[in-house]
């Protein structure tokens, strides 16, 4: 999986842009980051949650098991 987002962000975004700074790359690659995954999307592994309702369950969890 890690592979097909790398392959995406070089084609999508590398290719198209670019960057003055490492520092602006970060910033640049974090902004279409926000904008080109889902978080709505229900994942089927994670208790059939989105992520934005799992990390935050997550971390409660996490904190209460340490």
């Amino acid at each position: 999986m890690a592979e097909t987002f790398r392959a995406t962000l070089k084609a999508e975004h590398f290719h198209r842009h670019a960057h003055a700074t490492r520092t602006q790359a970060y910033e640049r690659v974090d902004e279409w980051t926000d904008m080109s995954c889902n978080p709505q999307r229900i994942h089927t592994a994670p208790d059939d949650l989105n992520p934005a309702e799992h990390e935050p369950a997550h971390a409660t969890r996490t904190r209460q098991t340490a």
